[in-house]
C-alpha cells in the first residue's frame, strides 16, 4: 500500500486517511452520507466502503447508528479501521474485507435498516483507465488487455431491493441535523 494521505471533511469534523494514489474522497461521500435517513439506532450497510469516508459522515451526522462497511480491496478495509479509531467511532463501524457480490446479508447479525453504496457510474471502455490498480478496482473494473493497456472489465450488475442512493427532502427543507450544524 501507498503512504496513505490525511485528509478532512465536514469542516474538520471528519478525518481520514487514503491511499495517496488510487480512488480519492470526494464530495460523493458526503452527499450520500446527508441523503440516508439514517436515524439513531438504525443499522446501515455502505456496500463498497473503501477507507470508509461516507460511513464516517453518516456516523458524523446520526452518532447513535451503526454502520457496517464491506469492500473488496484488503489496504481501504485497514485504511478503515485506522479512520474508526481517528474518528473515535470502533463501537459504532465495523468493517469487513469482502466481494459484496457474496456477502450474506440475511443471517440475524447482518440485518440492515438502510444500505448506502457509491457504485461506478461510468461503462467500461467510456473512459480512460486509470494507471492505479486499486482505483481501477474501485471503480468497479479490474483486467489487463491483451496488448498491455489497462481496459475496464465490468463486474456483474448487483441486484437488490434497495436503492443506491436516497432522495434529498424537497428543496426549502432542511433537517434537524442539518439546521444543527450537523451535517
Amino acid at each position: 500500500m501507498d503512504k496513505p494521505s490525511e485528509i478532512y471533511v465536514l469542516d474538520k469534523q471528519v478525518r481520514l486517511r487514503q491511499p495517496e494514489n488510487g480512488f480519492r474522497t470526494s464530495m460523493d461521500s458526503v452527499m450520500l452520507a446527508a441523503a440516508c435517513p439514517a436515524v439513531g439506532g438504525n443499522r446501515v450497510l455502505d456496500m463498497g466502503c473503501g477507507v470508509g469516508s461516507a460511513s464516517f459522515c453518516l456516523l458524523h451526522r446520526v452518532p447513535d447508528c451503526h454502520v457496517t462497511g464491506v469492500d473488496i480491496q484488503t489496504d481501504h478495509i485497514e485504511l478503515a479501521h485506522i479512520n474508526a479509531v481517528l474518528n473515535n467511532a470502533e463501537e459504532k463501524a465495523a468493517f469487513i474485507c469482502a466481494d459484496i457480490r457474496a456477502f450474506e446479508v440475511d443471517t440475524p447479525d447482518r440485518r440492515f435498516d438502510h444500505v448506502i453504496c457509491n457504485p461506478p457510474y461510468m461503462e467500461a471502455g467510456t473512459y480512460m483507465a486509470s494507471p492505479h490498480v486499486a482505483r481501477d478496482t474501485a471503480l468497479g473494473h479490474h483486467g489487463q488487455a491483451g496488448d498491455g493497456r489497462r481496459r475496464g472489465e465490468p463486474l456483474p450488475r448487483l441486484h437488490s431491493n434497495f436503492p443506491p442512493f436516497f432522495p434529498l427532502p424537497p428543496r426549502g427543507e432542511v433537517r434537524p441535523a442539518q439546521a444543527a450544524g450537523g451535517g
